[in-house]
């Protein structure tokens, strides 16, 4: 059995990495450079406000459907899930692992985990 996988949309995940564009390094935009020191929430916030409507993620979810997210639907989603880790008081900078499989969801717990305040491993 193939399990669905997602995809960055367009290029996306370099320049959210890097914030170099169509994955040429050294080529960046705005005030955040590869020399800068700032962090991948940090970059996610700043394509969330200047691409919020953009397509980020694209998740097959079997059967010939696929769902989509916007910048702003996936910080939304995210955020949400932060909420509720904030909401079990756990201790600042805590552990948390995420299990799954290759999908968006994945990459959702991880930016929700850091977030809350917390380091996923």
């Amino acid at each position: 059995m193939i399990l669905p996988t997602f995809r960055l949309s367009r290029g996306y995940a370099s320049e959210m990495l890097t914030g170099a564009r169509d994955g040429r390094p050294g080529e960046v935009t705005g005030d955040m450079d590869n020399s800068s020191n700032v962090s991948l929430l940090e970059r996610v916030y700043k394509w969330e406000k200047e691409r919020g409507d953009s397509l980020v993620f694209t998740q097959p979810m079997g059967g010939g459907e696929v769902k989509t997210y916007s910048w702003a639907q996936a910080l939304d989603e995210a955020r949400r899930m932060a909420a509720y880790l904030r909401s079990l008081a756990l201790e600042p900078g805590s552990q948390i692992a995420i299990i799954s499989k290759n999908c968006v969801e994945f990459m959702l717990s991880d930016l929700a985990i850091w977030m809350a305040g917390h380091c996923s491993v």
